[in-house]
């Protein structure tokens, strides 16, 4: 057969297998890239002009109806001399000269208001806008396909997704849509209802559903999608295409489950199972405590110089010091708040200014702002004395074996509790500084990593530290220095019924800032590496949700359990856990014995009297010998 007759066999074939739709896209391996510039065309850049500046406010003639809402982020150009194609004389465009980055905060009827990032830009009137870094965000939907079908459904997912984050106008939401839609009976094979995608927007902030469907055999796949608004479920584009999908492997069940402790370069661990997994494992336990009060957090350290550990415990409104003795909590001192009116979110104690003795850092609220405080016992002086106090920042110390405690601090924003920026904070002789911001990894989408349920730890084969987080919907992340996700457990973990909704509630000019308008985040866990003997482990809590759904901003949670999780330079392993306890786990620390071998470990549960947990909260502290 000749080469044209065989390209006109082919195209009869595909008339013949595909009737009455879409010409087939003969993309192959860059069917997916296809896929995103057909979706990227349905949204072209929102362009306007600046028509007033008061300062570092913009006036702009983009209105309400427009794609454009507070957050935005637009670039700010100054308009040049046409620029003309020598030959045909045609004008390709105009020069343009980048100015810097505006944020939009307010739309109105007809006109919009946005704030300079850099108020030194000299902007004028007739300067452009242009949306150039407006992120769409987009939920991508279990792959469909039929029973049988060769095809990895997951991983070709997964792969849509990354790409889907690696594009600089789209983003993929840490949410579980399979999850989700499992709860509400969705199975994606038709656009969700409207009361479906109501409830969706009150989980997650999405604007498009992904809804693919692969069908095919081998390396192979006609992939179909249809990407819908998550709003009304209109929908904005389809198309059939031709892309490579992986195949499923021939692996027994029992070759699939050690197949999620090869090297995560062979793919990203979403499960941790290990057949040897148990409850309570090495742990014993060896006694049990209340406390009529709520714990809120716990830490542990050499607070005194005496080379014993202390612990500390704070209550809402109170810092509590204990010793261990004899299985029991004793109180030995009380710190009560400089502020009245504050509530304490976190506490952690490590010796950061070098003087042999542990800080004690607790992060304070005080109405609608953080005053966070540090204190040390000092020589000479009785009690607690206060060494630094009024820090606007949340703190936060990652304690990861072999290297010197790092202090943490993430501030708050304006409509929401925390800005994506962490620093590192060091003592400079009076009080505590910023320092350096700490490197993130570049993640696809860029999801929110606060200081709380975030720690570091070396997993893999490099040196380099790897970033380890409970990401908003408690899904726990490992993320390589260089960005590429590791692992992300199917399990969720935290679910902590807590939410964060700090953030500062200045008066921007021109503004309307109501007390009522941030965001809340939900509160995540810690997380933490601990190292008993030889060996490297890593706890995160697990609370274990009733009914498993949400209450407006309430997670019910039934009881709770402490995870110990392997890790080594295969990745990450469920070796046991904790007996579930009733109520949430608040808290939870690894604390040193006389024996270098074994450690205590105690978790800190919070119960609720009252239907739905609305009434007063005890807590109870069990310890485990490990």
């Amino acid at each position: 057969m000749t080469r044209p007759m065989r390209i006109i066999f082919t195209l009869l074939l595909c008339l013949f297998l595909f009737p009455g739709s879409a010409p087939l896209a003969q993309e192959g391996s860059a069917g997916l890239d296809r896929m995103l510039q057909q979706i990227e065309q349905k949204f072209p850049y929102l362009e306007g002009y600046v028509v007033e500046v008061q300062g570092a406010q913009l006036i702009l003639d983009l209105k309400l109806g427009q794609d454009l809402k507070p957050g935005d982020a637009l670039m700010v150009l100054r308009f040049g001399e046409d620029i003309i194609h020598p030959v045909t004389k045609k004008k390709l465009g105009r020069r343009e000269t980048d100015l810097g980055r505006a944020e939009v905060v307010e739309v109105r009827k007809d006109y919009s208001i946005a704030r300079l990032e850099n108020p030194g830009v000299p902007v004028k009137k007739g300067d452009g806008v242009r949306s150039y870094f407006r992120k769409m965000s987009i939920l991508v939907a279990p792959v469909l396909a039929k029973k049988g079908t060769r095809i990895d459904t997951a991983a070709l997912g997964l792969e849509i997704e990354s790409r889907l984050n690696s594009h600089p106008r789209f983003q993929v939401p840490a949410f579980d849509l399979r999850v989700w839609g499992r709860e509400r009976n969705v199975n994606f094979s038709e656009i969700p209802s409207p009361q479906d995608l109501l409830d969706l927007q009150k989980k997650v902030d999405v604007d498009y559903l992904l809804l693919p469907r692969a069908s095919g055999a081998g390396t192979k796949a006609v992939l179909d999608y249809q990407l819908v608004s998550a709003v009304d479920g209109s929908v904005i584009s389809q198309s059939r295409l031709l892309t490579e999908a992986p195949e499923k492997s021939a692996r027994t069940p029992a070759r699939r489950k050690a197949a999620s402790r090869e090297p995560a370069a062979r793919g990203v661990q979403t499960e941790f199972s290990d057949p040897s997994n148990r409850e309570g494992g090495p742990l014993e336990f060896i006694t049990k405590q209340d406390f009529m009060f709520e714990i809120i957090d716990m830490d542990v350290g050499d607070v005194n110089g005496d080379g014993q550990p202390d612990y500390v415990i704070v209550s809402p409104e109170r810092v509590r010091f204990y010793k261990f003795s004899n299985q029991q909590f004793k109180q030995v001192a009380i710190f009560r708040p400089l502020i009245e009116g504050s509530k304490f979110l976190s506490v952690d104690v490590a010796d950061i200014n070098g003087n042999g003795r542990d800080e004690v850092f607790v992060t304070s609220s005080s109405g609608n702002r953080l005053q966070s405080f540090v204190l040390e016992i000092v020589k000479g002086k009785r009690g607690f004395t206060v060494i630094d106090e009024d820090l606007n920042v949340y703190l936060r110390v990652l304690k990861t074996p072999g290297q010197k405690p790092l202090l943490l601090a993430q501030e708050p924003g304006h409509d929401r509790p925390f800005r994506p920026a962490i620093y590192e904070y060091k003592w400079d002789g009076d009080e505590y500084e910023e320092t350096r911001e700490i490197e993130m990894p570049h993640i696809p989408g860029r999801p929110l990593i606060t200081v709380y349920g975030l720690t570091l730890a070396n997993i893999t084969p490099t040196k380099t530290l790897e970033t380890i987080f409970l990401d908003s919907n408690y899904h726990l992340r490992v993320y390589s220095a260089g960005g590429r996700l590791l692992v992300k457990s199917d399990e969720y973990y935290g679910h902590d019924p807590r939410v964060i909704d700090v953030a500062l509630k200045e008066q921007i000019p021109g503004m309307h800032n109501a007390d009522g308008d941030v965001q809340a985040v939900p509160y995540r866990g810690r997380v933490s590496v601990t190292q008993v003997g030889s060996k490297e482990y890593l706890l995160v809590p697990h609370n274990h949700r009733l009914g498993g759904s949400f209450i407006d901003r309430l997670t019910v949670v039934n009881n709770s359990s402490l995870v110990v999780l392997g890790v080594d330079r295969e990745g990450v392993h469920k070796l046991f856990e904790t007996r579930k306890q009733s109520g949430y786990l608040a808290a939870y620390q690894v604390a040193p014995t006389k024996n270098p071998q074994k450690k205590l470990v105690h978790t800190a549960h919070v119960t609720q009297e009252g239907q739905l947990g609305l009434g007063k909260k005890m807590s109870t502290l069990y310890t485990y010998s490990w």
